[in-house]
């Protein structure tokens, strides 16, 4: 049984995932001996694997818990992906490379044959599998669908659905879109006048 940090696993499953994936991931639980921690929000990342020499005892996936249920439900395949890739793979691998991509399209398929998804997300996942990236948030497809679901960000847009000279705020600061490149834009911080690359996909709200 894995071990859980202030809660019961009974209560992280009510809370944090949907009700149709508790008999899907409850089994991960069961019968691998990571901890797990449901960590308060981080603007760096949603999610988190860490482990030591001693794999059995020292392997560690956290998730935010201020994640919708189907954000929380991917981040947590994401993370489990990096905990059998380890486990199989005692050997250095590449953080995202093509083992862990194999293992994480396995388990998200997985999710989708077992689990009961609004269409929109199987959709989104569905799309998100054809082209897997490192992160959730560099993926348009899922930041849109996650945001309907999410009361914290439904009055936000990505940056890239702004307009050139378009006002936003992002992290308490007032920025202005200047130009756009393939997957980020340039921004000016108006306090200061400097300038920044912010990733389109970056949840602003629009001044």
């Amino acid at each position: 049984m894995s071990k859980l940090v202030a809660i019961s696993l009974d209560k992280i499953l009510e809370q944090y995932f949907p009700a149709s994936s508790h008999h899907f991931v409850r089994p991960f639980f069961d019968n691998n001996p990571f901890n797990f921690t449901v960590t308060t929000h981080r603007q760096s990342k949603k999610g988190d694997f860490r482990t030591s020499r001693n794999l059995i005892n020292g392997a560690t996936i956290t998730v935010n818990g201020t994640l919708h249920q189907y954000e929380f439900l991917l981040v947590f395949l994401h993370e489990l992906a990096h905990y059998f890739v380890a486990k199989e793979n005692p050997a250095n691998v590449k953080p995202h490379g093509k083992e862990w991509k194999m293992c994480y399209k396995k388990l998200v398929e997985d999710a989708l044959e077992q689990v009961e998804l609004p269409s929109d997300i199987v959709e989104a996942w569905r799309q998100h599998l054809k082209n897997i990236k490192s992160s959730s948030s560099t993926d348009p497809h899922l930041v849109a669908v996650f945001k309907k679901y999410d009361t914290r960000t439904s009055d936000k847009v990505m940056v890239g659905e702004l307009q050139v000279g378009d006002i936003f705020l992002f992290r308490n600061l007032q920025f202005r879109v200047d130009s756009f490149a393939r997957t980020r834009a340039k921004c000016t911080l108006l306090a200061n006048n400097k300038q920044f690359l912010i990733g389109k996909t970056a949840l602003v709200l629009k001044a």
